[in-house]
């Protein structure tokens, strides 16, 4: 890790955040990382552009997992700009068998080891396990010599890996997928109600914010909502859960300097820290 990062703000964007498409941008003065690559290429130009960034600054992808939604612009930004896709042996090897050898991205994979730290673009990187209905899904702990960042954003519980790793970022983006009212008397059929309840499905605003109250209330400053659902949630939804867990775990809401929802499908402000 860079000895200088720490003179660096971590900048946090997210471009999307929702079934329809995952990508964040984390970065800092000496380059860039994109978490997931689930919407188009062009559009992820243009996003980066619209703050005053370049995709040519970014170093890495980490990637969560390989559903659609996170890996929709992968192949195309891979054929494009340069760049090394961080991804679980897992994901790595489905990769491989699913794409040409000769494709880009198939050549700029590096399988990481959950728990063992690597450095890229500046930052010193963990992944971690999660438990989601694709082999080896990963959250990420991304820091440089001040600041740290998690990111868990597809995962049916709180396994120990994330709860070991989630406490100790100053910057959280966590999963809070649906009201559990809204997702039980919604349009999905039993089984699709089934599969986001599960513990390999998603995070329901509840478990998001009895989680975060109870034992992150150290380090935490930042706390990003994601993952959204459009049909079974709403941020008045992930307020109330989030309010109802500060209250009752006594959790001081005032130590928070930010606390926001992140769209499902328009860029944030970029945030600096």
């Amino acid at each position: 890790m860079d000895l200088f990062s720490a003179l660096y703000a971590i900048e946090f964007c997210s471009l999307a955040s929702g079934s329809s498409g995952n990508c964040y941008y984390v970065g800092h003065h000496d380059g860039a990382l994109l978490i997931d690559a689930g919407i188009s290429l062009r559009r992820i130009e243009k996003s980066l552009r619209a703050f005053g960034r370049d995709v040519h600054n970014v170093k890495g992808v980490l990637l969560t997992h390989n559903h659609i939604d996170h890996i929709a612009g992968l192949e195309l930004l891979a054929e494009k700009y340069t760049f090394n896709i961080y991804a679980s042996r897992q994901v790595a090897e489905a990769m491989r068998e699913y794409y040409d050898q000769d494709r880009r991205l198939v050549q700029a994979l590096v399988e990481v080891v959950p728990g063992k730290s690597f450095v890229t673009a500046g930052f010193s990187v963990t992944a971690f396990e999660v438990d989601h209905d694709a082999p080896g899904t990963l959250g990420f702990h991304v820091r440089n010599s001040n600041t740290s960042l998690a990111i868990a954003t597809d995962l049916g519980h709180i396994g120990r890996f994330a709860h070991a790793l989630l406490p100790l970022a100053e910057v959280l983006i966590l999963e809070a997928n649906y009201d559990s009212l809204m997702l039980e008397t919604g349009p999905y059929p039993p089984y699709l109600r089934h599969r986001i309840s599960s513990n390999s499905g998603h995070l329901g605003n509840h478990q998001a914010a009895e989680f975060v109250a109870r034992h992150c209330r150290t380090r935490l400053k930042h706390l990003f909502l994601a993952h959204l659902s459009k049909e079974n949630n709403h941020p008045e939804k992930v307020t109330e859960a989030f309010e109802s867990a500060f209250e009752k775990f006594k959790f001081s809401r005032s130590r928070l300097e930010t606390l926001v929802c992140l769209d499902r499908t328009k860029r944030s402000g970029l945030y600096r820290f």
